[in-house]
């Protein structure tokens, strides 16, 4: 079976990616970037992210919850000196009992929890010695439990800011670029193949685990759990008239249409520098005898080789080892 693959990429201009994972710990030989970024999944306003170590976020998150609590109590002190000035008697002018001791409460109180308490028992205690004594008094214990209650909130709700806009975080990796090997007989190029075969093994466990379901903590690794795509089983043959089996109208073509980086990839960036990728393999079978050659080789034993052009550095298309079945590989050409 041969498979065709068209890429399909459009990008308006050049830029520098970084990947968003939605991770608390780093990939391998990637870590977690800590400090001020933006997540373009939110804009440029509301995507400003501050991301600190575990550590750091913990300190931050009660220093919050200390200032929140230290504003309110600075708050009702402002709040009750303007309430105290405002309601001042002016010189020459006497009040009664009441005025007197709502202005004590007012220049005395230690915080909004003592204020409240003691204008709840103002209009008690002068309920039969002053005029309308629960109006005058209740106005000045709303605002005492109205700014308790803001506060304290405010004071709860403070450690929301570590998850907000959300819990994505860049990652960043140390290096960048593929694995090359001068020769795949040296000990490098023996290690070239585990790599495969681990890569092969990782890929098909991550499908089982979540492209069926999302039973694994795994699968919160990439920005996108999978990426969609369609299928057309009756697909026209990518060569020429006859060379595939059956007919020319027996491909297999799976599309996955246009792909946003930033959306579908993960790659953290604005809208005017994301790349749209599209990628259409089609698979047919093919009458292969007329390319292909066969050799016994005393490292790998049989090796088939196709002939259909050369292929840089080598003057074959692509390779198949018959023994890989029996390694492990359930798929590998080179």
């Amino acid at each position: 079976m041969r498979c065709s693959d068209t890429l399909t990429k459009s990008l308006s201009q050049p830029y520098a990616f970084s990947l968003i994972l939605k991770m608390s710990t780093p990939a391998t030989n990637s870590y977690t970037y800590t400090g001020v970024w933006t997540n373009w999944s939110h804009g440029a306003i509301r995507g400003a992210t501050l991301t600190l170590s575990k550590r750091s976020g913990g300190y931050l998150t009660a220093f919050l919850a200390l200032y929140v609590t230290i504003s309110g109590v600075m708050f009702w002190k402002i709040l009750s000196y303007t309430l105290h000035q405002t309601h001042t008697t002016p010189p020459g002018t006497t009040r009664d009992g009441l005025h007197y001791q709502r202005q004590v409460i007012l220049r005395n109180s230690k915080g909004a929890v003592d204020a409240f308490m003691s204008f709840m028992r103002l209009p008690l205690n002068w309920r039969d010695r002053a005029t309308r004594p629960f109006i005058r008094s209740l106005p000045f214990a709303l605002l005492a439990f109205l700014n308790l209650g803001f506060f304290g909130v405010a004071t709860i709700f403070s450690s929301a800011i570590s998850s907000a806009p959300g819990n994505s975080t860049l990652i960043i990796g140390h290096a960048c670029g593929g694995y090359s090997t001068k020769s795949f007989t040296s000990p490098l190029g023996a290690s070239w193949y585990s790599k495969l075969l681990a890569d092969t093994y990782n890929a098909a466990t991550y499908v089982r685990q979540c492209y069926t379901n999302n039973t694994s903590l795994g699968c919160g690794l990439y920005y996108r759990q999978s990426l969609p795509f369609s299928i057309n089983p009756n697909a026209t043959c990518p060569f020429a008239s006859g060379v595939c089996v059956y007919n020319d109208d027996s491909a297999f073509t799976m599309d996955t249409g246009l792909l946003d980086s930033h959306a579908d990839l993960g790659i953290n960036a604005p809208s005017k520098n994301r790349v749209l990728f599209r990628r259409v393999t089609t698979c047919a079978p093919l009458h292969a005898t007329p390319w292909g050659a066969s050799q016994n080789s005393s490292d790998v034993g049989l090796i088939i080789y196709i002939n259909a052009g050369p292929n840089p550095p080598w003057n074959y298309t692509f390779s198949y080892y018959h023994r890989a079945g029996m390694d492990g590989f359930g798929y590998d050409l080179t």
